[in-house]
């Protein structure tokens, strides 16, 4: 650290890389990583992630201070490491055998993006004038549909949020990106 063996830039989904080394020896890789991300690291617990030895991992931060380590956090005496990166940047990570041991390995890798969620709240102006349907708890970017239906004797006129008009149409869809308060006016 800095100097590394393999550069790796985790996705979404599992990937893999195959190495080995012999005894008292090991492994580094430098690692691209994203603030508030989740990565995962390992050589064993399935996805991809096996080994020959006993296993250890030791993750640094872009100064080469030891941020995390694991031993055995899986089966058959194999490592995980999960991290929520604090920062953007590189990160390193370690792989080498407990005490003397070594082997070839597989280590399995990805990182999961957190699910920011916005509430989406309806309501009915008069409140007499009708209902609203919709409102609740969405993920960001996901697609929401709010609904007003007219009690005998109103009629549905629009939605708006902070008093700007934002629907004529009874059905409201959107992509959501932050939270909302809309309401359907009633005349």
């Amino acid at each position: 650290c800095p100097s590394y063996d393999y550069s790796l830039t985790p996705t979404t989904t599992y990937q893999t890389h195959s190495s080995s080394f012999t005894e008292n020896n090991c492994k580094m890789y430098r690692l691209s990583v994203t603030s508030g991300r989740t990565y995962t690291f390992k050589t064993g617990c399935e996805d991809g992630g096996t080994a020959t030895f006993d296993t250890q991992l030791y993750l640094y931060n872009n100064s080469c201070s030891e941020i995390t380590n694991d031993d055995d956090g899986c089966e058959s005496l194999r490592s995980k490491i999960e991290w929520v990166a604090n920062y953007t940047g590189y990160a390193y990570l370690k792989v080498k055998g407990y005490n003397s041991n070594y082997g070839s390995y597989t280590l399995a890798y990805n990182y999961v993006v957190p699910v920011t969620s916005y509430t989406i709240s309806t309501s009915a102006n008069p409140t007499a004038g009708g209902i609203t349907n919709g409102g609740g708890t969405y993920a960001s970017g996901s697609t929401c549909t709010v609904t007003a239906t007219a009690n005998s004797g109103y009629t549905f006129t629009n939605w708006t949020e902070n008093g700007t008009e934002v629907s004529t149409s009874t059905s409201y869809t959107f992509t959501v990106t932050g939270n909302r308060t809309l309401v359907a006016n009633f005349t």
